[in-house]
């Protein structure tokens, strides 16, 4: 019993010389305040995390609807679309039930050529607030657009709204469907309802394909489809349109004008491949049309074939094709993607024999001298040209400075970029320009300041994103 006893004793004193030991130990390393801080710490974090993380249990006030509304159509005409479509998704979390947002981001996509995207955004709209007539017209464009013909037909036939661009809709759904008379009566019909001179233009051009068609003595339906072709293309609805010309081919195989509405339709559509295989069948059945050679060259230059781009674009030229300019500007282009620099600058400087006061066009030509020919007496003519021809403008004054100097001559430069600058302060070339100068001479920390200028006031464009490319590449220089 007594050995018992003594076993617990010693024990117990055991366990409080231990205790004793973790208590200094635990005083002496500071344990006390590491778990404090870790475990408290951590319990703050969450507190904070759950009182400041309540996105989506704020009450969504009209306030910041419009305010989302209004910041999107301020980036959409300042053409950042990717940012004015986030601002449009924001405003549509503010209020699930409007169709406003969805309806713009539609018209969005419809511009900027992705009809999948147009249709879909245009279909919430529509499915949001399904008695407003401007979300239903712009549906039924992008389901005609992507040739969803049935689901268009089926919406009008179950719909009362009529007003003159949901006829115009009718009488294209009508037409495709090849019920020609029902056709022409909804075109007279939405022409007498539209109170919009460019729709009332729009229809006129269909009724005119009508009455054209009834005016000749062949009577053929595959006029009458081309025709239609024709019309479509012009009105951008160019998946139809494909569907159309392929059935007038299948009938009439040696139709040269259908072969080069396919090929342009598909060019429109971005199929390369499928635009050259087209305007090829077009060249065979006839060699000497301009605008086969001129299409087929922007088909190979979508293909990045620039070597057939050029060549076919040249013999459009040669042939006459209208308008010149248009495609002297594309050979340019299209040269430039190859490196033939001297003939792009060959062919701005025809284009510039035609169109001497449009001072936009100096830009690319004095770019070439100066950067890629290095023939800067060559650019200094054309800036002399341009500020002679526009002696009040501030861009023109510009490149006067830019090419002066790329010869050397930096006095001249510097009064012409200050003349600039007077003209326009805002002008962001200028700034380039001059922080270009300030580089040539020697002045860093000018040159820098001036390209910063330069990008704030252009921080989404080419000009503003090259000045911001200088200033880098001097940081860097500056820092080693």
């Amino acid at each position: 019993m007594s050995n018992k006893i003594l076993h617990y004793i010693q024990y117990a004193v055991s366990v409080a010389i231990i205790t004793i030991f973790c208590v200094i130990l635990v005083r002496t390393l500071g344990i006390t305040q590491l778990i404090h801080e870790h475990f408290f710490q951590k319990s703050q974090d969450n507190i904070q995390t759950i009182k400041y993380d309540d996105s989506n249990n704020k009450i969504h006030t009209a306030d910041n609807y419009e305010k989302a509304i209004n910041k999107a159509k301020l980036l959409h005409e300042k053409n950042l679309d990717k940012l004015a479509i986030e601002e449009y998704v924001k405003a549509a979390n503010f209020k699930t039930n409007k169709g406003e947002p969805d309806y713009q981001i539609a018209l969005i996509h419809d511009t900027n050529g992705d009809n999948a995207k147009a249709e879909q955004f245009a279909k919430q709209a529509f499915d949001k607030e399904n008695s407003n007539v401007s979300y239903f017209n712009l549906y039924l464009k992008t389901l005609i657009k992507a040739n969803h013909i049935n689901i268009a037909a089926d919406l009008i036939n179950h719909l009362t709204i009529s007003d003159g661009e949901t006829l115009f809709y009718k009488g294209l759904i009508l037409s495709l469907q090849k019920q020609y008379d029902d056709s022409i009566n909804a075109f007279r019909e939405a022409k007498n309802k539209s109170n919009n001179a460019i729709l009332s233009a729009k229809i006129q051009n269909f009724i005119d394909s009508y009455n054209e068609f009834s005016s000749t003595q062949s009577g053929q339906e595959t006029y009458q489809q081309a025709l239609l072709s024709k019309d479509l293309i012009k009105e951008n609805f160019y998946v139809p349109a494909v569907e159309l010309l392929k059935s007038i081919i299948r009938k009439k195989y040696d139709y040269r004008d259908a072969w080069i509405m396919l090929g342009y339709s598909y060019l429109k559509l971005e199929q390369y491949q499928s635009s050259v295989e087209a305007l090829q069948t077009a060249l065979d059945l006839d060699p000497t049309k301009p605008e086969t050679r001129y299409y087929l060259g922007l088909a190979y230059f979508g293909l990045e074939n620039y070597k057939d781009a050029i060549s076919n674009i040249e013999i459009a030229i040669e042939n006459n094709f209208e308008p010149k300019n248009e495609a002297l500007q594309q050979l340019a282009e299209v040269a430039i993607l190859d490196q033939e620099f001297e003939k792009a600058a060959t062919s701005y400087e025809k284009i510039l024999a035609v169109k001497k006061d449009d001072v936009e066009i100096y830009i690319r030509p004095i770019w070439l001298y100066i950067e890629k020919l290095n023939k800067p007496s060559e650019a200094l003519v054309l800036a002399k040209q341009a500020v002679k021809i526009n002696p009040e403008n501030a861009l023109a004054y510009s490149l006067l400075g830019w090419a002066q100097t790329a010869t050397g001559s930096y006095q001249e430069a510097y009064k012409n970029l200050q003349k600039s600058l007077n003209l326009d302060p805002k002008l962001a070339s200028a700034y380039v320009n001059l922080g270009w100068l300030y580089e040539k001479e020697g002045k860093i920390e000018d040159a820098k300041a001036n390209y910063k200028t330069s990008y704030e006031l252009d921080p989404y464009g080419s000009v503003g994103n090259l000045g911001a490319q200088r200033y880098n590449d001097l940081e860097m220089t500056t820092d080693h």
